[in-house]
């Protein structure tokens, strides 16, 4: 079941995170670097917003939506749901105006536009995604996660090219995308207009949801307080050279955990709710191993062809700070969505959110220090070294926390087979001269899958043969009954 649904959320897991992917180094050749500043300092800008405003919501939708089903209360939620969207668009836009004017981005009419409707859109597209996982709605899902990414950077593409390149038209693009994108999210959803808060959801959603808020808006210190560090000490210049390599190995390690977690909070979350916490650790655990066993061989390869890759795909004005930043990141992305979407959703199944703010609080408590201090001792890619060693302390300290008090199951041989099978993947790449040419990192990438995937299915073979069997077998026992 867990990798059926996984395959069901593939297109969306992979072509809105492509089309990012795509877009964040198209911009390092047709904006400049305080531009990529304005722009990576406006989008972390609205992840924080989001997490202040809504946040705690989607947190409640993707935990309690099951529950609403499974009890008929679907439109008590649905009306309450309306009536919190309203007002955090209200707050979003507050919100937005606040963060630019603290920021020492050059503001003009245009540029503030595209902010406001591009934070409450993207905002929005965001929630949206989440109650459609929450509901099994994987064709509302797809588009939720796409449209702004996929629609909007195509936009984008075709504005820049015209020789407007700016932050100010790459937002409007987005924003004009996922504008698009809603009307048709609400009618997919039947989302309707009733508007009445109840007081019980509300009060649960906000004694759930608030220390995941604040959870949320430390967490956002962990990842985007590198940036707020370096605007304040350098400048937005600098925030545009750092965050190429920074963004690139967060999200690559982020999209290639979301491959896996889109379906598989939804069955554990399922297993809560129709067995006990027991069977809902367990299914969490079988998880938490696919997804170790998509996150250590993207980190490794990425590790392997990063070189290569920057010098061929990168500007020239970013290319020599990416080189070295990006293997740092991608290193720490790999830790934190480890840890984010296994250990850290312990907290979540056994409801216990207060756990989950302590981590984040202790993980923000470190970062902050360590890459104040990086910058001071090893200017931006001491930064990052401070902020990667804060996320592998975290990291420690929560996985021991969550086995040994809520008794979380470890894969130990799940997780020995998949580093074999890293490891293997990784000498094949390492033995072969690769030509230094967009051909030979193509033929790295594929040789590397191809090695991956061969040594695990020889490992697997034995459970591969099972699940076929099985498969063959459903359909005769169905045409005997």
């Amino acid at each position: 079941m867990l990798i059926y649904q996984t395959l069901l959320y593939l297109p969306a897991q992979l072509l809105g995170p492509a089309f990012q992917l795509l877009a964040a180094i198209a911009w390092t050749h047709w904006l400049s670097p305080s531009e990529y500043g304005v722009l990576a300092l406006i989008i972390a800008a609205q992840d924080l917003i989001f997490y202040v405003c809504l946040s705690w919501w989607s947190q409640y939708t993707t935990r309690y939506y099951a529950a609403h089903q499974a009890d008929n209360t679907t439109s008590r939620y649905q009306s309450t749901e309306n009536g919190v969207l309203a007002c955090s668009i209200v707050m979003q836009m507050l919100a937005a105006l606040a963060a630019l004017a603290i920021s020492d981005a050059p503001l003009s009419a245009g540029l503030i536009g595209a902010t406001l409707a591009f934070m409450v859109t993207r905002s929005l597209t965001a929630h949206l995604a989440e109650r459609s996982r929450a509901s099994g709605r994987i064709a509302s899902y797809t588009l939720a996660q796409t449209a702004g990414p996929v629609i909007g950077c195509l936009i984008g593409f075709g504005v820049i090219m015209t020789g407007r390149g700016s932050a100010t038209a790459v937002l409007a693009s987005f924003a004009f995308a996922q504008t698009l994108a809603l009307p048709l999210l609400w009618r997919m959803l039947d989302l309707g207009t009733a508007m009445r808060f109840d007081r019980s959801i509300l009060s649960t959603a906000l004694r759930y949801g608030t220390p995941l808020l604040i959870a949320s808006v430390v967490t956002w210190l962990s990842v985007n307080g590198l940036r707020v560090v370096v605007d304040w000490f350098e400048g937005a210049a600098a925030v545009g050279l750092v965050s190429v390599g920074w963004s690139l190995g967060q999200r690559a390690s982020s999209v290639a955990a979301m491959l896996v977690t889109a379906a598989a909070y939804p069955l554990a979350v399922s297993r809560a709710v129709t067995h006990s916490r027991e069977a809902a650790l367990t299914q969490l655990s079988q998880s938490g191993a696919l997804l170790f066993g998509v996150i250590a061989p993207v980190a490794v390869g990425a590790l392997i062809v990063n070189r290569n890759a920057v010098n061929l795909l990168i500007g020239a004005d970013f290319r020599d700070l990416t080189v070295v930043i990006f293997p740092i990141a991608i290193l720490s992305g790999a830790i934190r969505n480890f840890r984010l979407h296994y250990a850290d959703q312990t907290f979540l199944l056994c409801e216990r959110t207060d756990a989950a703010l302590s981590v984040a609080i202790m993980e923000a408590t470190l970062t902050l220090p360590l890459c104040i201090l990086g910058l001071l001792a090893g200017g931006l890619v001491g930064a990052c070294l401070g902020c990667l060693v804060a996320h592998a302390i975290a990291a420690i300290v929560t996985f021991l926390f969550v086995t040994r008090r809520f008794s979380l199951p470890v894969p130990w041989g799940h997780l020995i087979r998949v580093a074999f099978a890293t490891a293997a993947m990784a000498g094949a790449l390492l033995v072969v001269p690769w030509p230094a040419n967009k051909l030979g990192l193509g033929l790295e990438t594929v040789a590397g899958c191809l090695v991956y995937a061969a040594v695990i299915a020889a490992l697997y073979r034995r459970d591969i043969r099972e699940m076929l069997t099985v498969r063959h077998a459903a359909p005769a026992s169905g045409a005997a009954g």
